[in-house]
């Protein structure tokens, strides 16, 4: 399986370093969140590790490959991204969106194979999309669009996800659908890094987090460690607390 990391990251926005001097290793079988404010650096980091922006400073390397020198092909064989903006711009059905997802694995002017076909089924069906499988994708709602949207990554089968709010316009079953898949990818030994919003579902799905602070500084580590109501607090800049139960911590804003 395929690792993917960051090497002395800086991020920037115009005279902004959003995150100064990142190291980052995701290794197969970790999933991890990332955590921060608006506007701390989230999508940007998470473009910059699909090698679809140039980082101010460091290096992306991909099976200790600097990414720069990898084809774009080969990079979306291994690495699949789902981003936070779906875009729609063709008449395609359900299906055929899915199935877009097998395209890195063809050559130029191979046609689909069984295989092609039986992956695209089995992801729609993971998915709960099977009754919809025919249907414009212009015509969807915004949670059926975006479990479509996870589907071609699954039909992509990449070796590492890159998971722009994946849970964005997903009803609570979805959502636990959805985060259980990623936890059953996980166990295939892939490798997760989703942007999330929620600490404490980051807490419970993720087994390593980074906090993004905006400012250039970081932190990462397992998520038992770094989440904490200390961390939280100081990452939105307002106080959270940690109440625990049976079932587990979790952190309330005060």
């Amino acid at each position: 399986m395929s690792n993917l990391s960051a090497h002395n990251l800086t991020l920037s926005i115009d005279d902004r370093t959003l995150c100064e001097s990142l190291d980052l290793t995701l290794g197969q079988g970790e999933i991890w969140a990332v955590l921060g404010p608006n506007g701390s650096g989230k999508s940007t980091l998470l473009r910059t590790l699909a090698h679809l922006q140039e980082p101010a400073q460091g290096e992306i390397h991909l099976d200790g490959e600097r990414v720069t020198t990898i084809k774009r092909e080969e990079i979306a064989r291994k690495v699949g991204v789902l981003f936070q903006e779906i875009q729609d711009p063709f008449p395609i059905t359900l299906f055929e969106q899915v199935l877009g997802g097998r395209y890195p694995h063809l050559s130029r002017w191979s046609q689909e194979s069984e295989l092609d076909y039986s992956l695209t089924n089995d992801a729609i069906v993971a998915m709960g999309l099977e009754n919809l499988s025919g249907h414009l994708t212009h015509h969807l709602s915004g949670g059926e669009r975006q479990r479509t949207a996870f589907a071609t990554l699954l039909a992509q089968q990449p070796e590492i996800y890159l998971l722009d709010e994946p849970l964005n316009h997903l009803d609570l079953p979805y959502q636990m659908r959805l985060l259980e898949k990623i936890v059953e990818l996980s166990q295939q030994q892939r490798a997760v890094l989703m942007v999330l919003h929620d600490p404490n579902v980051a807490l419970r799905w993720s087994t390593h987090t980074l906090l993004l602070h905006g400012d250039g500084r970081w932190l990462s580590g397992p998520s038992e460690e770094i989440i904490s109501a200390e961390n939280l607090t100081e990452l939105y800049s307002h106080p959270l607390n940690e109440v625990n139960t049976p079932q587990g911590r979790f952190y309330i804003p005060q």
